[in-house]
């Protein structure tokens, strides 16, 4: 292998110079007789570290992706509880319960129990005039409808009755039925 030594120009000190580096790009070129990073050794070392590189990546980009959604699931989940406590029924806070502290299971039940009275008292609306006037006028046409159906039963009574030896001589009175 032949060795040259030039002088650098800042100064006295001899330098090595190999004839087979590349001072481009900072690369050996394969020579003869000599071990360099060119080749097909070189270009395998390349794409295995290519690779590998590669699946690093991919796979922080997996990583990262996974606690993104863990994120958005936990956030999810805090949003709705949120909810459930302000606003939930029963049976969404007990979906909760093991993740509640006793301040806010309590709170939300306070809620609950405030808001099932408050829909009693609305059911139980005043009535107006005329509602009672309804009211009565049903009353009325029930009793009416009663009565009716008692005189018929008394005529029908009477008549056979009146058909009787003994009807014919002291007959029961038959009730108009005129409505």
């Amino acid at each position: 292998m032949n060795t040259h030594y030039v002088i650098v120009p800042t100064g006295s000190d001899l330098v090595h110079f190999n004839p087979w580096h590349s001072p481009a790009n900072g690369q050996f070129i394969s020579g003869p007789g000599g071990r360099s990073s060119g080749g097909i050794g070189g270009y395998i070392k390349r794409k295995k570290a290519e690779r590998k590189a590669a699946q690093l990546k991919k796979q922080r980009a997996a990583n990262l992706q996974k606690a993104r959604e863990a994120s958005a699931t936990k956030r999810k989940m805090d949003a709705n509880k949120e909810r459930v406590l302000k606003s939930g029924t029963a049976s969404e806070v007990m979906q909760y319960k093991g993740q509640l502290t006793n301040d806010e299971l309590s709170k939300a039940l306070n809620r609950i129990n405030w808001e099932t009275q408050l829909s009693g008292y609305a059911a139980k609306e005043v009535k107006t005039a005329w509602d009672k006037m309804d009211d009565i006028s049903n009353k009325v046409s029930k009793l009416t409808s009663y009565a009716n159906t008692a005189i018929s039963s008394y005529n029908t009574i009477a008549k056979i009755y009146n058909a009787t030896p003994k009807g014919k001589k002291k007959p029961w009175t038959v009730i108009s039925n005129k409505n």
